[in-house]
């Protein structure tokens, strides 16, 4: 059976399972979904890099710099993230999940 090697020497993929943790440790609330994760460095943002959530796999749940956190509710310590994606400076800009429902 082959390995998996790394893809690029910058890209790194992961699992986490919820419930997100705060900075302080503490248990981010009703959140029991797992997470698949992919961090990399990117030339537009050297310090913190980029970090890509997917929740349970298949939906896109988080877009922005490596912080740790796995939704941006539990980055921020607010609530009305819940659904937020990418999270911009610019609210005109910011991108929220929406659920499909097939017909």
């Amino acid at each position: 059976m082959r390995k998996w090697g790394p893809l690029h020497p910058l890209l790194r993929f992961g699992t986490a399972s919820g419930p997100d943790r705060s900075p302080s440790g503490r248990a981010g609330g009703d959140d029991d979904n797992w997470y698949v994760v992919m961090e990399a460095e990117c030339a537009w943002d050297a310090e913190d890099g980029i970090m890509l959530v997917w929740r349970n796999g298949t939906t896109l749940s988080k877009v922005g710099p490596y912080n740790g956190h796995l939704t941006n509710k539990n980055a921020y310590g607010d609530e009305t993230l819940r659904d937020v994606v990418y999270k911009a400076r610019n609210t005109e800009y910011m991108t929220r999940i929406v659920e499909l429902v097939s017909r």
